[in-house]
């Protein structure tokens, strides 16, 4: 494993504007393994001298994060393509577009983090570009950096349980996803497995995918949880489900900081963020008449559920068929 203090001296003397990017898309090197997966879309604007612009290109082909770059340079733009298209990175993680930079040429709430070598780009446009929760870095004359963060804005609803709330009313309260109704992004994976369950919280969203595959491109998805931002659709985690368990049930429940998942032995508590098991939750056996849990739901701080006994376990079943198709009518 590359640490971050020798990635950073074998990229040679960066700008303390190139230090703070370069540090961004090399985090995960230093993280627990599950997080290895973690992706990122860091936007860079303006100019780089020619070691910022190396280091800056070798971290991005270590570690998982997508870079654009924008400038209104053409000769800055043809150096920053010349040296993506070196590590066979350039339109694939690695984007760079010619432009003045009154207008950043993303789509709204798209980018983690935004940095700038000089605070010539307005604040509301910048904002306009981060996500919910990302952050931005502008240098200035004296070469300090001025670091804010854009808020979550009011009124997002969280659809925290299967069926929205724990009251399984599925009326969402959001007051801004309104008409006309836009595409935000199209995202990995694009062929899943069956059944689903989805919920979302805090920016994320949860996909627990089955047993069943219906053709051989769903098969790497079997008995999978992802964690996925919301507005990107970038999967910032990604782990194993147990086998032999139906998920098509209410055992997942979304808060801002935890997600509960439960199964045919306990309820477990992963950290959003991490994706890493914090806690566990079993139910003492002189309690319940079997460890599977069949509902749950979490209202003001308490967790209902209703726990009993073993169930037959569920194959699971991947594929051989290739090419593209959906979930036929004719198993049922």
């Amino acid at each position: 494993m590359i640490s971050r203090r020798e990635t950073m001296r074998n990229f040679g003397r960066v700008t303390l504007m190139a230090a703070l990017l370069l540090s961004a898309v090399t985090t995960v090197a230093s993280e627990p393994s599950r997080r290895r997966s973690t992706r990122s879309i860091v936007v860079i604007l303006g100019s780089l001298d020619e070691d910022s612009r190396n280091g800056i290109v070798k971290g991005v082909k270590a570690f998982h994060t997508v870079l654009y770059f924008q400038s209104p340079d053409e000769e800055e733009v043809a150096k920053m393509r010349e040296a993506a298209e070196k590590v066979g990175l350039l339109g694939d993680r690695i984007f760079v577009d010619r432009g003045d930079l009154k207008s950043i040429h993303l789509a709204d709430n798209l980018a983690h983090k935004v940095y700038l070598a000089k605070n010539n780009v307005s604040r509301k446009e910048i904002l306009r570009v981060l996500s919910p929760g990302g952050s931005a870095y502008l240098g200035n004359s004296e070469g300090s950096v001025e670091a804010y963060t854009k808020p979550f804005p009011k009124g997002t609803d969280d659809w925290s349980h299967p069926y929205h709330g724990p009251d399984n009313n599925p009326q969402s309260t959001d007051r801004l996803a309104t008409f006309p109704y836009l595409t935000q992004f199209l995202a990995d994976p694009k062929f899943c497995p069956m059944p689903q369950v989805s919920v979302a919280a805090g920016g994320r969203v949860y996909r627990a995918f089955g047993h069943i595959a219906h053709k051989a491109n769903q098969n790497a998805m079997l008995n999978k949880l992802i964690c996925a931002n919301a507005y990107n659709g970038l999967i910032q985690w990604q782990r194993d489900l147990k086998q032999g368990f139906m998920i098509h049930r209410n055992t997942m429940i979304a808060t801002p900081e935890t997600l509960y998942m439960a199964d045919d032995e306990s309820c477990q508590l992963i950290d959003a963020k991490s994706g890493e098991t914090i806690d566990k939750i079993t139910v003492p056996k002189d309690l319940v008449d079997g460890p599977v849990w069949k509902w749950m739901a979490l209202e003001n701080g308490v967790l209902y559920a209703l726990i009993g006994g073993r169930e037959t376990s569920v194959r699971t079943q991947p594929s051989s068929t290739p090419g593209l198709g959906h979930w036929p009518w004719g198993m049922w």
